[in-house]
């Protein structure tokens, strides 16, 4: 069962029962990092792992970007270390599912070697905003200069991909 069965089965909530099915959802995907349910004012009401992550950050709701499901908007959510990517799913209006994606490995681990050891890569929000970096150390046999950029928009999120390939 994916995170988009759960919030169409209604099966969101702080039970007991709910919060399991929750933490198997981050068990079976390596990107997702936390599930939690918030209020509409942001705040949130529980987490799959509410001892990973602060549950006391309130989400401003205002900043997320929307998809072309008005049910779905994404935002930049800041970590002790870097940021990482909200994707947040409206239920009921007073009800909203957040999963917390690490959106590092997905930087490392999707682009072929050739291209991660000499691009830089970034994943972006609309507002500019960066989600995540990836630049790998220079090396002393290493191009010096990146000329060639690419740029991938998604069609269904507000979300941007970016590649700047040393030459």
């Amino acid at each position: 069962m994916a995170l988009s069965d759960l919030v169409e089965a209604g099966t969101v909530d702080c039970s007991p029962a709910a919060l399991g099915r929750m933490r198997r959802q981050v068990y079976q995907r390596s990107t997702v990092k936390d599930i939690r349910v918030i209020d509409g004012s942001g705040h949130a009401l529980c987490a799959a792992f509410p001892e990973t992550l602060d549950l006391g950050a309130t989400v401003n709701l205002a900043e997320a970007s929307p998809a072309t499901n008005e049910r779905i908007g994404l935002f930049r959510l800041e970590k002790p270390a870097d940021a990482a990517l909200g994707v947040l799913w409206k239920v009921v209006p007073v009800l909203l599912v957040v999963a917390v994606l690490n959106t590092d490995a997905l930087l490392f681990d999707v682009p072929p070697p050739e291209l991660r050891d000499h691009s830089t890569l970034r994943q972006m929000l609309p507002d500019g905003a960066s989600v995540a970096t990836f630049a790998p150390e220079p090396t002393s046999n290493a191009p010096t200069s990146e000329a060639a950029i690419f740029e991938a928009r998604s069609a269904r999120y507000s979300y941007c991909v970016t590649i700047h390939r040393r030459l």
